[in-house]
């Protein structure tokens, strides 16, 4: 599906949601966040679209797990590699 990021912004958020979760549960992850590269040069930056996580949660705990997430991304961007990281 391609649709111009400002044609409906919230279907947009509800199919990113719905894919995002579908992959979650794909690979048995028990947290994912699914973020929009805004800027690749000079560094990269991203813009959070959706946090899925089990429970509820206060925002400075989404906010950090958000923020562990875009650590993880970067070195996978800049690298043009896959990533994952296995909690035991």
């Amino acid at each position: 599906m391609v649709m111009p990021v400002d044609e409906d912004s919230e279907l947009i958020g509800a199919v990113y949601h719905d894919f995002v979760h579908r992959m979650a549960v794909l690979v048995a992850a028990t947290e994912a966040s699914g973020m929009l590269i805004t800027e690749l040069e000079p560094a990269v930056s991203f813009q959070p679209v959706v946090h899925i996580r089990p429970g509820k949660v206060d925002t400075a705990v989404r906010d950090a797990a958000v923020k562990a997430f875009k650590e993880i991304a970067i070195p996978c961007i800049t690298g043009r590699k896959d990533g994952a990281i296995e909690v035991q």
